[in-house]
């Protein structure tokens, strides 16, 4: 029995390491704010409010279009024009950690959805911020 948890642990431990590595993986590239996908999820209870956010959103795109972009290099640095003093990151416990250049912590931010094409954040604002994957 002894040699069963042992076995299990090693392999939970196993899975762990490949998740983290995983999603170290899909973060590893260039995103940008997704305004298509924080209109989509906004719970507005009106259509006036949709109608105004649905405006909102065309004014964004035409303004800034994908010029806002996160850029999240594989060695775990990070560029971001809004974020200058965020120039590290990794994934530990299924949180982005965001860090200064020294190595001192700032952020820890839960990551709500990773796949190869949207990454989805919660800085727990009550606001998800939602990411594209930049083409």
């Amino acid at each position: 029995m002894k040699y069963i948890y042992k076995g299990a642990c090693i392999l939970a431990l196993m899975l762990l390491v490949v998740a983290c590595a995983d999603k170290s993986e899909l973060i590893a590239r260039s995103w940008t704010i997704d305004l298509d996908a924080i209109q989509a999820n906004a719970k507005l209870k009106n259509e006036a409010d949709r109608a105004k956010l649905a405006e909102s959103t065309k004014a964004m795109k035409n303004l800034i279009g994908e010029q806002v972009t996160y850029k999240f290099e594989a060695d775990g640095t990070m560029t971001a024009a809004s974020s200058p003093e965020l120039v590290r990151w990794k994934v530990a416990d299924g949180k982005l950690l965001l860090m200064t250049k020294d190595g001192g912590f700032v952020k820890r931010v839960t990551i709500k959805k990773l796949t190869k094409n949207q990454l989805v954040l919660d800085f727990k604002d009550g606001k998800p911020m939602y990411l594209k994957a930049k083409k």
